[in-house]
């Protein structure tokens, strides 16, 4: 099923998630850098359950007692339907000393959320990764304006690429 996806270094991030974040109670990945695990990695699955979206739901900011409203996030891969696939964008925390909003996009990156899996364990076997939700997904880069801030002075937004 990984041949299918046209994800060239899927195979790679897997490996990299297995053998390396996949063991640590919790699962903070690093982005960036180089891949450790080759593009042909052995993975203890064959198959990927993917989801086309997830329904995510948080608690208030300013209440952590209510639970805030549902919003769905998109990650459907190209097809005939999506020419260039449809993919939603989040804000992942990726450095748990810091916490969405108060400190802004410190400790957090900006994505793409390009495919929701779970990998499927082999038959009649157990697998650590049964019940695990991955994300594959494509970091955006916040660009610098010329007068060396963050945003856009227009409209006081971040510019990505």
């Amino acid at each position: 099923m990984l041949q299918h996806i046209n994800l060239p270094d899927l195979r790679g991030a897997l490996g990299d998630y297995v053998n390396h974040e996949g063991t640590f109670a919790r699962n903070f990945h690093t982005f960036g850098g180089a891949r450790r695990s080759p593009a042909n990695v052995p993975l203890p699955f064959n198959e990927l359950q993917i989801w086309y979206k997830a329904h995510l739901q948080q608690k208030l900011y300013y209440d952590p007692s209510t639970l805030g409203s549902t919003f769905t996030i998109h990650a459907h891969l190209p097809d005939r339907t999506w020419k260039y696939g449809n993919y939603d964008a989040a804000v992942l925390n990726v450095d748990e000393a810091y916490a969405w909003p108060s400190s802004g996009l410190i400790g957090h990156e900006i994505v793409l959320v390009c495919m929701i899996m779970c990998p499927a364990p082999l038959r009649k076997q157990r697998s650590p990764w049964a019940n695990c939700f991955l994300i594959y997904a494509e970091c955006l880069d916040i660009v610098t304006q010329a007068n060396g801030s963050a945003v856009e002075p227009s409209s006081g937004l971040h510019i990505l690429k």
